[in-house]
């Protein structure tokens, strides 16, 4: 178990060291502390035997230090994107013109054009337990269709726009509460923004979902944070507290769902869910002789661009293509394996290092021509969500990597608003 109680150790030390140097519990330190708590939930379900009963019995002497201290090498070094976050110009001037209003309105229109969406899908399996509906999610059974083919495009573009904006719009809003400004109307955008999100991974009975959908918006509400009024700090206080108790009941609703209503069985399963991941890459990916798939898999199209062929497979939804990259590869691809070994299982030891030096140089390019105003942030955010889904897989898909570009010309448009108004209020 020793290089598991190490692997806990090097997120404290870590945690510690940046608590100690910013002097707050700011973004890299919730990341550290987070890595380290999911180290400590492994232990526990070794000890407890609760990862045995799912994955087998593994020889406690074949737990390896090495793949843990490369993944712990890796986050170190991604995490290093987060370093400009000090940097950012909270330049709190309002943001309202026609322009942004037609921007937020016509967001606000298509998230409840979403939330029906969603509410027809509520239908569409309502039949269905929640460990039915999340089984059925992974094999493509309770996919969301119409008749009418305009209809599914707008669900599909709706459900994109709404990923792609919703940062976007919390960094407007939260820079109008900064202000005091429009408090009921940014509060409610920001309610109708975040919504989507977590109702659709709460109907699909995606916890992990539901949980990465309040970490993107925890993200902003702490970079904010110092800049609201105590009034206002008061009620997001109580918002977040009652949207936390209402995501952590709902959760505990799924978990209940998919253990038949055993509480003990319930709880075991919540403890694996979050503490599968080091032994995981540890026992079952580290030392297993399996084939890389060489980006196959994470960028599809470069894999094909550069003369890769992608077999094609018959059956429908992702479980049957997951099969196919397990017997490709000979590695397990549903399980959770860490940020780290989901990129070995597609390029090997070194190269994800390699990858992550690219997104520092890319990312550090952006930032500084952005020139660390508040829109940012969108940057910062990106780097910060692929740090939370790197608990359990990869973050830098072909996808998220094209949803970064978007966001970087958005922040760039955004910017140039941003310095015009900056020079208006200066003239005046």
């Amino acid at each position: 178990m020793e290089p598991l109680y190490v692997n806990i150790i090097l997120y404290l030390l870590t945690f510690f060291l940046y608590f100690i140097k910013d002097r707050k519990l700011g973004i890299r330190e919730c990341v550290f502390l987070l890595y380290a708590i999911f180290g400590v939930a492994s232990v526990v379900s070794i000890n407890e035997g609760i990862y045995f009963e799912v994955f087998g019995v593994y020889a406690l002497h074949q737990l390896s230090l090495t793949p843990l201290v490369l993944n712990y090498l890796f986050v170190l070094l991604f995490a290093q994107s987060l370093n400009g976050l000090n940097k950012v110009k909270f330049d709190l001037i309002s943001f309202e013109n026609i322009y942004v209003r037609i921007f937020e309105w016509t967001m606000v229109f298509i998230a409840i054009l979403y939330l029906i969406f969603q509410y027809e899908w509520s239908k569409l399996i309502s039949n269905l337990e929640l460990s039915e509906i999340y089984a059925a999610g992974h094999t493509g059974d309770a996919e969301l269709t119409f008749d009418n083919p305009l209809w599914n495009i707008l669900y599909y573009r709706s459900k994109q726009l709404i990923t792609l904006a919703t940062p976007i719009i919390y960094i407007i809003e939260f820079m109008n509460l900064s202000l005091n400004k429009n408090v009921k109307k940014a509060a409610i955008i920001i309610l109708l923004m975040f919504l989507p999100s977590v109702i659709g991974y709460g109907i699909s009975a995606n916890r992990g979902g539901i949980i990465f959908s309040f970490a993107s918006l925890a993200f902003f509400v702490i970079l904010f944070w110092p800049k609201f009024s105590k009034s206002i700090k008061k009620s997001i206080a109580l918002a977040s507290l009652g949207l936390v108790a209402l995501g952590l009941v709902y959760i505990i609703a799924i978990s209940l769902s998919r253990s038949d209503g055993d509480a003990s069985r319930s709880n075991d399963m919540v403890l694996r869910y979050f503490g599968e991941a080091y032994p995981n890459l540890v026992w079952q990916i580290w030392p297993v002789e399996g084939h890389t798939l060489d980006g196959m898999r994470t960028f599809p199209t470069l894999y094909e661009m550069f003369g890769g062929y992608i077999p094609q497979y018959n059956d429908e939804g992702n479980a049957g293509l997951h099969f196919m990259f397990e017997m490709i590869s000979g590695w397990p691809i549903l399980i959770f394996k860490t940020f780290y070994g989901d990129l070995y299982v597609e390029f090997g030891a070194y190269i994800p290092y390699l990858i992550a030096l690219l997104y520092l140089l890319v990312v550090n390019l952006m930032q500084a021509k952005l020139k660390y105003s508040v829109f940012t942030l969108l940057i910062f955010h990106f780097s910060f969500m692929a740090l939370i889904f790197g608990l359990f897989d990869n973050y830098l898909t072909e996808s998220n990597i094209v949803n970064l570009i978007i966001l970087f010309i958005a922040a760039l448009l955004f910017n140039h608003k941003l310095a015009n108004k900056e020079t208006d209020v200066a003239n005046n």
